[in-house]
Formats: C-alpha cells, sequence, structure tokens
C-alpha cells in the first residue's frame, strides 16, 4: 500500500462517518416530526363523525355546522325495518 492510500483511507472514513451522523440526524428529524404531528392531530378532538339515537351528527372545526336540510331520512337509509320483515335499508327489497 502506497502513501497515498494509506492517506485516503481515513479520509474515506471521515466522509463516511459525516454521511451517517447526518442521515442519523435526518431520521431522528423525520420521526420526531411525526410523532409531534400525531400528537397534534390527536389532541384535536378525536371522532369527526358519531351515530347518535337521533341520527348522524358531523362535527366540523371552530363550531360550525352544516344547513339543516329538514325533514328525516328516507325509509331506505334511516337504519330502521320499517316494515317489520327484519330486514334494514339496503338489505330490504320491499
Amino acid at each position: 500500500m502506497s502513501k497515498d492510500e494509506g492517506a485516503a483511507r481515513p479520509a474515506r472514513e471521515r466522509i463516511l462517518n459525516r454521511r451517517n451522523r447526518k442521515l442519523s440526524v435526518i431520521v431522528v428529524i423525520a420521526i420526531l416530526g411525526s410523532v409531534l404531528f400525531t400528537a397534534a392531530v390527536t389532541a384535536q378532538g378525536g371522532q369527526v363523525l358519531g351515530i347518535g339515537g337521533a341520527g348522524v351528527s358531523i362535527d366540523l372545526p371552530d363550531g360550525n355546522s352544516l344547513p339543516d336540510v329538514g325533514g328525516t331520512l328516507p325509509a331506505c337509509s334511516n337504519l330502521l325495518d320499517d316494515d317489520n320483515d327484519g330486514l334494514v335499508d339496503s338489505a330490504d327489497d320491499g
């Protein structure tokens, strides 16, 4: 091995070590960012859609609500057995 090859080896190792450290820092920052994003989304309030006894409710950001469309759901989408045949909504053909 010549003198030049011996001097080049530690230089290559230093470059590889720097690259490995940079990659490690990038990975740690990415993981930290995803954890913080997940925590922020979770802290905003959980469920957006919910089903209650009176129907479907949708919680919009900032307490806004959808305009009232009036009336009740049609018999084919109210989650009830309207004709007492044991079948509900789309499973009920008549």
